[in-house]
Order: C-alpha cells, then sequence, then structure tokens
C-alpha cells in the first residue's frame, strides 16, 4: 500500500518520496504523498499513515475530509435537479449558498445547524425553515448511502429535536381558504369585462379549476388526445407524487361542468387543451384579486373549492378522489370542508 522512492535532488542530495495509496476494486480511493530527508523517516510516515487508515471508517473519513457542505449539494443536483421543480432548486440553493455551506460537511455539529436555524428564523417562517431541515436530512443520507462519505446522521436528528423543542421550526399550516360566492361572482365580472385584452381566456380557466379540481400546472398539460368521450375523462401526465416526477400518468373523471368548458375550447396546431403558461396564469389571477382587493386567495385555493363542491354535492370520499387525484384519503379528508348553509336536516 506504501512505497518509497528516492529521488535525487539538484543539489545532489537525495530525498524520500512516501506515498500511500488505497485501492477498491482497481481505482483508487485514497492517497497520499510526503517527501523527507531520510528513508527512515519516510517509512515511519507511511507505517503511521497505512495503521491510522486502518482504524474503522477512518478511510472514508479521510478520503473525505475537504468536502463542505456546498459540495454536497452540488453532488446531490448533478444527480437529480431535473427531477426537482422550481422550488425545490431554489431551496437547495439557498442552503449551499448560506454560512452553512461553506463548513466542512464531516465537522458541521448539531450547533452549527441549530445556529443556521436561528439566522433563518429572522427572515422566514418556521415551516421554512423545517424545510432546511429536511433537506440536511436528506443530503445526509445521500452522502452516506451513495457517496460513502461517513457523515454523522445524529448531527441533524439532534438538531432537529432541538428546534422543535424550541419553537424554531414547524409545520406548515394548512390552508382551508375557499372563495366566496360573491368573490367568484366579482371575478368572473372582471375577466368578462376584460375579454380581448389577453389570449388567456382566465374566465373559463377560472371556472375549469373550480369545477376540475386540476392544478394550475395540470391544466395548462392536458392534452386533447387524452380525452375519453365515452367516459368524460381525462389524462394528468406526470402528475404531482411525493416520489415520482416524470411518468407518473393518471386519469381523472371530469365533472359535467368541467367538460362543457373543455369541449368550448378552441382547437390548433398545439396538442395541449390550454395551451398557456401556467405562471401566466397565476399572475392574471393574482393582479384580478387585487384590483378586486380580494386578500388571501391564490389560484390554488380554486382546487380546494372544486374538492369541497364535490362532498358537498354527495359524493363519497372513493369518488372524489376519482376526480381530484389526491394520492390517500388522509389528505382529502381536510378538504370536507361544508358550509353550514348546505348541510340539510335529515
Amino acid at each position: 500500500m506504501a512505497t518509497i522512492t528516492p529521488r535525487k535532488r539538484r543539489d545532489g542530495s537525495i530525498a524520500y518520496k512516501a506515498e500511500v495509496r488505497v485501492k477498491r476494486s482497481g481505482l483508487p480511493v485514497y492517497q497520499k504523498t510526503q517527501t523527507f530527508d531520510r528513508h527512515a523517516h519516510a517509512k515511519a510516515w507511511a507505517q503511521d499513515l497505512e495503521a491510522e487508515l486502518r482504524e474503522p471508517g477512518r478511510l472514508a473519513q479521510m478520503a473525505h475530509r475537504g468536502i463542505s457542505l456546498k459540495d454536497l449539494v452540488k453532488l446531490y443536483l448533478e444527480e437529480y435537479s431535473d427531477q426537482f421543480g422550481r422550488t425545490k432548486n431554489a431551496d437547495l440553493a439557498a442552503l449551499k449558498n448560506a454560512e452553512l455551506g461553506e463548513l466542512n460537511a464531516l465537522e458541521i455539529s448539531a450547533k452549527d445547524v441549530i445556529d443556521h436555524i436561528r439566522g433563518r428564523r429572522e427572515t422566514v417562517a418556521p415551516s421554512t425553515a423545517l424545510n432546511d431541515i429536511i433537506w440536511l436530512r436528506t443530503l445526509w443520507r445521500y452522502g452516506r448511502s451513495a457517496k460513502e462519505i461517513p457523515l454523522d446522521a445524529m448531527v441533524i436528528e439532534d438538531a432537529s429535536a432541538f428546534c422543535w423543542t424550541e419553537r424554531l421550526v414547524a409545520k406548515p399550516k394548512q390552508r382551508d381558504r375557499r372563495p366566496t360566492p360573491d368573490e367568484l361572482e366579482r371575478l368572473d365580472a372582471h375577466f368578462e369585462n376584460r375579454k380581448g385584452w389577453t389570449d388567456y381566456p382566465m374566465q373559463d380557466l377560472m371556472w375549469f379549476a373550480v369545477h376540475s379540481a386540476r392544478r394550475q400546472s395540470e391544466i395548462c398539460r392536458l392534452q386533447w388526445s387524452d380525452n375519453r368521450e365515452d367516459e368524460h375523462t381525462g389524462l394528468v401526465r406526470d402528475a404531482k407524487h411525493p416520489k415520482l416526477k416524470e411518468g407518473n400518468h393518471r386519469r381523472f373523471k371530469y365533472t359535467k361542468e368541467a367538460w362543457e368548458i373543455v369541449q368550448r375550447q378552441p382547437r390548433g396546431e398545439d396538442p395541449r387543451i390550454f395551451p398557456y403558461d401556467p405562471k401566466t396564469v397565476g399572475t392574471y389571477f393574482r393582479n384580478a384579486c387585487n384590483i378586486l382587493e380580494i386578500k388571501d386567495l391564490r389560484f390554488h385555493d380554486l382546487r380546494h373549492e372544486a374538492t369541497s363542491r364535490l362532498f358537498e354535492a354527495g359524493y363519497p370520499i372513493v369518488e372524489v378522489q376519482q376526480f381530484t387525484l389526491h394520492e390517500n384519503w388522509n389528505t382529502l379528508k381536510r378538504y370536507t370542508h361544508l358550509r353550514p348553509g348546505e348541510v340539510q336536516h335529515r
């Protein structure tokens, strides 16, 4: 594992280059060299280093001693960034560019993580700070399993436990905002009056969201060829999933109202039913709410409205899932916010 090579210097003296190399499956995993004036010193250094490398876990630690958290994020993004949306990539970029990112990943302590979270809490909510803990846990697992970096998992777990106890982090609050009938009527009138100002049929887009329970991005990905006339069903390509990003195509049921909105859309060369940029849809909706002074209403809240309407119409949870495509019933239960006036006496 160690070699000592004598080399003649320019002044005629002899130097001894000691080199320690470790290979796994024929590939080098660790290498270090040092030059000495005496053969005995070179041999002693090599023997000491070999003994140190034989300690359990020491080789992996020394092989990765220079990797920073920033480097770890870069490695992770090189493999997975194409599977993430804009928000996840932004979260990782923020973590990479933080002061914590400059630290040696093997030397990061629970206190370092806690100090990072405390600093984050000066500008972000507890739920956003929690995302950093979640990503650090993911990075540590990735580093340990995929890259054989001997990161101490308890560093993140200890920091996480402290942050929860001190309420530095928290789960995001679940939104239950639904547009009122008056708000929908005002938005409808607003978009009706502005027809011709843009190619985006915001009136139809809004009501389609209300009646279909489709997400903003999903609406703009629906394709004519995926509709089944006899079933009144469509297909959400690459549907949102906690683990899957691509290939998770799921068929859904249109409501009668949503199907009618689809049928009146013009067909062009674009294969999509609604060939629009979802970000622009969100911007137009947000601008309309600002003009009408409608507070705290997001386009995504229309999905909540659609789901709640399905329950109010009497659909059981198993059938509502065929419209909304929620992954599990526990998630779907929170959408059953019936308005008191909708409850019928029995």
